[in-house]
């Protein structure tokens, strides 16, 4: 196990800041936070599945610093599983517990949603905030994310296709045209 591992095991969120801000490990901050053990998976694997959630927060805000909350929340341990879903587990493992933990780890997870919403591509985004609406209200929470913002979610990413698309066959129709107007140069000059 790495130090950030054990941290996140054991919920050790000064820690975890600790190592995250230490200046001679400021090159390495993001492979820290993506080191994948076999065993275990990443750090925030580890905080979601002890359900450490100072731990699991100070974690994703890190992985925002680094711009890798992306490959955080989607990375799979060996299992297959994500660290949402892990969660998910946990929290239906322990929802006839009067313990709020999960229920408040699976809110974590839920405010990171507009942080996501900036470093995401539209589609993989649907696919978290659908993920996380379907936990929240399989699990009889009120989501915060409500019907319209997913709805919202969709359309936005209709829109970038479409405007992406449309640049693309721009630079296509443009590319053209440049290839046309130096084929006529160069039979000029011959």
């Amino acid at each position: 196990s790495t130090p950030l591992h054990v941290a996140a095991r054991w919920g050790q969120s000064e820690v975890i800041k600790g190592l995250l801000s230490h200046e001679a490990l400021k090159f390495f901050i993001k492979d820290m936070l993506l080191v994948q053990l076999e065993k275990f998976g990443l750090p925030l694997h580890e905080a979601a599945r002890c359900g450490k959630r100072e731990a699991l927060q100070a974690l994703l805000t890190a992985g925002t610093a680094q711009n890798c909350l992306q490959e955080m929340l989607l990375m799979q341990d060996t299992e297959g599983k994500t660290p949402l879903s892990i969660a998910q587990y946990q929290h239906h493992q322990h929802q006839h517990r009067p313990s709020g933990t999960s229920q408040e780890i699976l809110s974590i997870f839920s405010q990171f949603e507009a942080t996501l919403s900036k470093q995401v591509a539209p589609v993989i985004k649907e696919e978290v905030i659908s993920n996380l609406a379907n936990a929240l209200v399989e699990h009889h929470s009120t989501p915060p994310i409500s019907d319209s913002v997913t709805a919202n979610s969709r359309k936005r990413a209709a829109d970038t296709d479409l405007g992406a698309q449309r640049e693309a066959q721009r630079l296509c129709t443009g590319a053209a045209s440049d290839s046309l107007s130096s084929q006529k140069h160069y039979s000029l000059t011959l």
